[in-house]
């Protein structure tokens, strides 16, 4: 059964399908953990204090940029909430509700963290 048509809850929390044939290079997916793990959690903090600043197109940046990031990862559903953050952006509209979404992207990235974490600890 592939991925994509399984039930959410069976489905993995990432893939690297999405770097195509680097994908089948292990140095490359350790390297993508590592940046990953480095990056990433900054990433969301910058974004959380642009919308406490309501800075609408910094956020629409922030956003962007890691929707790419999780998007190369397959890592759903902060792909498409990260989407749902660029537009809400673009449109100005509720910093509350860029909030309620920064969390469950924010929870999805600790957990991430801590597998690649983990599995960067294994394969040293």
């Amino acid at each position: 059964m592939a991925a994509e048509t399984m039930p959410p809850a069976a489905r993995p929390l990432y893939d690297f399908s999405g770097l195509g044939k680097l994908a089948n290079n292990p140095a490359f997916v350790r390297e993508m953990q590592s940046m990953f793990v480095n990056k990433v959690p900054g990433q969301i903090a910058q974004l959380k204090a642009t919308i406490e600043d309501e800075d609408w197109v910094t956020i629409a940046y922030h956003a962007h940029s890691l929707k790419s990031t999780f998007g190369n990862l397959r890592i759903e559903p902060s792909t498409g909430l990260l989407k749902e953050m660029e537009l809400i952006a673009f449109q100005h509209r509720d910093k509350l509700e860029l909030l309620a979404i920064l969390r469950v992207v924010a929870t999805t990235t600790d957990v991430v963290v801590r597998l690649f974490e983990q599995e960067l600890r294994l394969a040293a």
